[in-house]
């Protein structure tokens, strides 16, 4: 895993019956690594519908069948004030060769003023090793 990674993540959310998406640009870069167990840090940009940017630190592991699991320590995608209602944030998902696929589903209890809102969101990361 230890290296540089880059390719897209793609957030699919629904709430009061609408859906929204937003794709941002994705860089991993994979500083260390210890039998399946990794570390590094994820920078995201760009932003098809709204900007992305942000940056955090992330670790997680790899099996020797290339199943992957691995959690960021930044809120993908929201500014607001948000609770986690079930899903554990962790992205889940397989490595082939130098391609990596990985998800993760969640709901999002967010409140803007005295306004609250559930919403589903799906995230989708597609990345390519350099």
């Amino acid at each position: 895993m230890t290296g540089g990674w880059t390719g897209s993540l793609t957030i699919v959310a629904t709430a009061g019956g609408l859906v929204g998406s937003n794709t941002c640009a994705v860089v991993i870069l994979i500083d260390s690594q210890t039998g399946g167990n990794f570390s590094g840090t994820m920078t995201i940009s760009e932003g098809s519908a709204t900007s992305c940017a942000q940056s955090g630190t992330l670790t997680g592991s790899i099996a020797t069948s290339g199943q992957a699991d691995f959690g960021v320590n930044i809120a993908l995608g929201t500014t607001l004030p948000c609770v986690r209602l079930t899903g554990d944030g962790r992205f889940r998902g397989t490595r082939s060769g130098n391609n990596l696929t990985v998800q993760a589903s969640e709901t999002l209890r967010c409140t803007l003023g005295n306004a609250t809102q559930d919403a589903a969101r799906t995230m989708t990361m597609t990345l390519n090793k350099q």
